[in-house]
């Protein structure tokens, strides 16, 4: 994990952003605003006025922008936007407006390009991607550019598959894991097996049982929870107008500090809001351009057009609704816990910190790697290799442990870890119960690091995570105690400004800590109470759904390119079982956090390349339309009836 971390710093540095916003501008003012043809002409297209039964492909425009739409409009709208304002606050919504309006552009290039080359030799089951367009522009000059298009489109594809399997599948399991454990007390491996069996039911059927899936599940699961948010918003009407402005405010100035808030600079609420915007929307990553393919057209350009209204309809119409919801209703900067019966309340007061530092060290020839945990002097306070202390162990494993020692304190990682003075973290179970905390449920209190500052959200304050552990006591028929543990808290002394010499509580507030999806049912339940217990629980199952069937429809034609057809079965059987593995050993939203940046962050740096360089292709393309279109060479047909666009019946005339 520390690994990945590292690597998501350089993937998700400033220079990302930058770029992305570079792409999205500079196709906006070439294709002389994109998103007006996206918002007029591909509204007409996906009606099905302009579907050929004629023309190469597997399945009608409105059917690819459905199974396009059930890959983003996914638990990025629920999860990922509640991540991005409990982190980031109000200001992270500006910029996600910014990445979806920028993005409609970036993304109706990127599938107009791949449509162009996309590959219908079987025109029944045509591929498509940024693979095929290295592969046909690159590869096509011949002699040494052929296998230096085979890499890149190799890369691409490892890129989607890691993207597939991370954001695609694991974010999406936890997330509804979590939420049904939370809200009904479902175990995380009943859900995973669940989500796992329902998931390979469709994925078997290929892109046409997709299609046609989709086509019926996303105006259905995106219709009931737009009228559900709308519900919100109007009993908040009259707070609206400032809450907007409040928006604009907090993307341009530091947002302050309060309640489940510890506050970020502007450019902690660009990066975040960023960075979700274009998980959910996924605009420059790649995806939609392979969903996009299996559509029936012969004009490149038309495509592209309605891919555009993708991030319309999932950043600025589904994740502002979501943002405006944990808004409205004070979610994102709730209260603390203080009430009386509350057991964390006092205990809260017996907290105290011990600076410690952790060593684990491996040495060849030597079978088990020693682990220690070291006091703030870097003396060993405990050794995790049986029962021998550290003069018995090899000499070996004492010269590497010696040396890792003497690393640390030449760069000290300082972590923290949770002790009380009066050593009593076991609570009766009905206590808890009564104020609605459950076994594994998360809390957390707010610390401040002295004497420092973090130098991406530019507050000294951090979470300090527990959770609620069940524990039955051997021989006894009494209901299972609950106690406290808690997460060790670790702080990478190259991320803060200046020496960090303690920590100390900031109150004795308790939190509870809700976990991505769990953010956005909580503001539902905050309005009207139990709507988040069953929308949200429903529409998280049916977004995961939906977007687990779509991407992994992505990594096999990753697994495709790769490998060819033999490929995509052990492909498939590996996604399920990452399905249940997210569900069951995905503890933290850090971790989470970590896996869904990897896949989103390598796969725009592998497409990105490709759509900025070969864009002027697509550009060329969509100009020629735009005069075809305008000079009225395009037959419209008589307007089929929704349900036959719906199921692709249309296409059967």
């Amino acid at each position: 994990m520390d690994f990945i971390g590292d690597l998501n710093n350089i993937l998700w540095g400033p220079w990302t952003f930058f770029l992305l916003l570079f792409a999205g501008i500079v196709f906006t003012i070439w294709t002389r605003f994109t998103q007006k043809l996206s918002m007029t002409h591909g509204i007409a297209v996906v009606r099905g006025v302009y579907d050929d039964p004629s023309d190469p492909g597997a399945i009608n425009h409105f059917q690819a922008l459905s199974a396009a739409l059930s890959a983003t409009v996914g638990l990025g709208n629920i999860g990922g936007v509640a991540l991005a304002i409990g982190a980031g606050g109000p200001g992270a919504l500006f910029w996600m407006w910014v990445v979806g309006f920028f993005g409609m552009a970036l993304k109706t290039i990127e599938i107009t390009l791949a449509m162009i080359y996309r590959n219908v030799d079987d025109p029944e089951n045509p591929h498509g991607g940024a693979m095929w367009v290295v592969e046909k522009v690159i590869g096509g000059k011949g002699g040494i550019w052929k296998p230096i298009a085979r890499m890149i489109g190799t890369f691409f594809c490892i890129t989607l598959i890691i993207s597939t399997f991370t954001g695609g599948n694991m974010f999406q399991s936890w997330n509804v894991a979590s939420l049904t454990r939370f809200y009904f007390n479902v175990p995380n491996i009943v859900t995973g097996i669940i989500l796992a069996a329902l998931v390979g039911l469709v994925i078997v059927g290929g892109i046409k049982r997709i299609g046609s899936v989709a086509g019926r599940l996303v105006p259905f699961m995106v219709a009931i929870y737009l009228i559900s948010g709308f519900a919100v918003l109007a009993v908040n009407m009259v707070d609206i107008p400032a809450m907007l402005l409040l928006v604009i405010e907090r993307a341009f100035t530091a947002s302050d500090a309060g309640g489940a808030f510890i506050g970020g600079t502007v450019g902690w609420a660009f990066s975040q809001g960023m960075r979700r915007a274009l998980f959910s929307n996924e605009a420059g990553q790649g995806s939609a351009p392979i969903a996009h393919a299996a559509a029936k057209t012969s004009e490149p350009a038309r495509e592209g057009i309605i891919g555009g209204l993708g991030p319309f309809i999932d950043t600025l119409c589904i994740c502002t609704l979501t943002a405006l919801v944990i808004l409205l209703t004070g979610t994102w900067n709730r209260e603390a816990i203080h009430d009386d019966q509350n057991n964390l309340v006092p205990f809260a007061a017996e907290i105290e910190f011990e600076q410690i530092h952790r060593v684990q060290v491996e040495v060849d020839g030597w079978d088990a790697a020693l682990e220690a945990v070291l006091d703030a002097s870097f003396r060993p306070i405990e050794l995790k290799r049986g029962d021998q202390t550290l003069a018995e162990l090899p000499a070996e494993a004492q010269s590497g442990f010696n040396a890792s020692v003497a690393a640390l304190r030449e760069d000290p990682g300082v972590s923290y870890r949770v002790v009380t003075s009066g050593g009593v973290d076991a609570l009766p179970a009905s206590r808890w119960d009564e104020n609605g905390w459950g076994n594994q449920d998360q809390f957390f209190l707010i610390a401040e690091v002295l004497g420092s500052q973090n130098k991406s959200t530019g507050t000294s304050l951090v979470q300090v995570i527990g959770r609620v552990k069940a524990v039955q006591v051997d021989g006894s028929d009494a209901p299972p105690r609950l106690e406290l543990e808690w997460d060790e808290l670790s702080l990478d002394s190259s991320a803060w400004e200046g020496p960090i010499t303690s920590l100390s509580l900031k109150d004795k507030g308790v939190f509870h800590d809700f976990a991505g999806a769990q953010l956005t049912g909580h503001a539902f339940d905050r309005e009207f109470l139990g709507l988040g217990k069953w929308l949200v629980t429903f529409a998280a199952w049916l977004f995961a759904l939906s977007t687990m069937i779509s991407w992994s429809y992505y990594g096999e034609q990753g697994m495709v390119y790769l490998t060819g057809e033999k490929g995509v079965l052990p492909y498939k059987l590996v996604f399920l079982g990452l399905v249940i593995y997210a569900a069951e050993f995905i503890e933290t939203t850090a971790d989470m956090e970590t896996f869904m940046d990897l896949g989103t962050g390598a796969m725009l740096w592998s497409n990105l390349p490709i759509v900025i360089g070969l864009g002027f292709l697509a550009v060329r393309s969509l100009n020629e339309y735009g005069r075809n279109l305008k000079a009225g060479k395009f037959r419209r047909r008589d307007d089929p009836s929704n349900p036959d666009v719906a199921e692709g019946r249309d296409l059967e005339r």
